[in-house]
């Protein structure tokens, strides 16, 4: 996991109390919190032949252009999925300062600054991409575990840590549990900030009585555009 600050603006402010002449005010931005719990089922009922990792990449990389963003995927398993190691990076931003304003003599130093953000980032991503990318490859699961994924989901949802963060809970199945041993469906209540975003559900469930607590958006597709007036 990464967890880095960066001082844009005090960079800002150094910068341009050394610049000769009138430049600009520093940019000032208020930044959010933003998580992504994605939810993979990998069984065979759950067909993944039009989602690709660029989807999920296209996302955050909208969601990191002035908001901290993190980023967690949960795979179903067969059996115990709680009891998988847990893959969460962040925060993951793109806070990058505009060089308008800065003199031929201050460009090289907001460069290099930016250039460290987005080498940041890119390690960052380079990890939950990777996790994603392998959880939608695999769809070998005979069962599945999915109250054992969103009770993980929960869990992380109510860290301190994201107490004050919009949370998107993007569930990527039929939401078939099936354990072979007649359990049903459980019930979940995430934090009052959370959006369920069922993706591609193919059947016809009572997702109020599923999720009583939060709002549910069924979606057709993890596309980034489908996200931009959530936050």
């Amino acid at each position: 996991m990464i967890a880095r600050q960066y001082g844009a603006s005090v960079l800002a402010a150094v910068l341009l109390l050394s610049a000769c002449g009138s430049s600009p005010p520093a940019p000032k931005k208020v930044f959010k919190t933003l998580l992504n719990i994605v939810v993979v089922d990998q069984s065979e009922s759950f067909d993944y032949a039009e989602f690709s990792a660029s989807d999920l990449e296209h996302l955050l990389q909208q969601d990191a252009q002035g908001h901290e963003t993190w980023a967690a995927v949960i795979s179903v398993w067969g059996e115990n999925s709680i009891e998988q190691p847990l893959q969460l990076e962040g925060p993951l931003l793109l806070d990058t300062i505009s060089e308008d304003g800065y003199s031929i003599y201050q460009l090289p130093e907001v460069r290099q600054h930016n250039q460290r953000i987005k080498d940041a980032y890119a390690d960052g991503l380079s990890l939950i991409m990777a996790a994603y990318s392998a959880a939608i490859s695999k769809q070998d699961r005979d069962l599945s575990d999915i109250n054992g994924a969103l009770k993980f989901a929960q869990r992380l949802a109510r860290q301190k840590r994201f107490a004050e963060t919009q949370i998107r809970v993007i569930i990527l199945s039929d939401l078939d549990h099936d354990l072979g041993d007649g359990s049903q469906l459980g019930v979940f209540e995430f934090p009052a900030n959370t959006t369920v975003y069922p993706v591609r559900l193919n059947k016809d469930l009572n997702l109020d009585e599923i999720f009583p607590s939060n709002p549910v958006e069924l979606m057709v597709g993890l596309r980034a555009a489908f996200f931009t007036d959530s936050r």
